[in-house]
């Protein structure tokens, strides 16, 4: 018997977003699997995106279970912004990779 944890979406794609301007999207975290999954930490993004809700980090999912995680992206100029953060659980970590174009 595992637990077994599912990201989606990911990567996570902000799309398009006005120079000076903020978008938000959201991260899901599942156990999709038969045991309980610990999650043991969330980790932060870097380079204008920010984690401003988190209701994963520390938190036992028991099998069928889910729970969020959103991240806004702060656009400074015309680029493509990348970034990451960790989610750290007893089954795998998962990466979960950001992108962000300003226009």
């Amino acid at each position: 018997m595992c637990s077994e944890i599912q990201v989606t979406p990911n990567p996570l794609d902000f799309g398009s977003v006005k120079v000076y301007t903020t978008a938000i999207r959201t991260v899901t975290v599942s156990n999709t699997g038969v045991a309980n999954l610990s999650i043991t930490s969330v980790g932060y993004p870097s380079n204008y995106f920010y984690k401003i809700q988190d209701a994963c980090g520390y938190k036992t999912l028991v099998p069928g279970a889910s729970c969020s995680i959103s991240i806004i992206f702060y656009s400074t100029k015309v680029a493509t912004f990348t970034s990451s953060f960790v989610i750290n659980s007893n089954d795998v970590n998962v990466t979960v990779n950001l992108t962000g174009k300003g226009y």
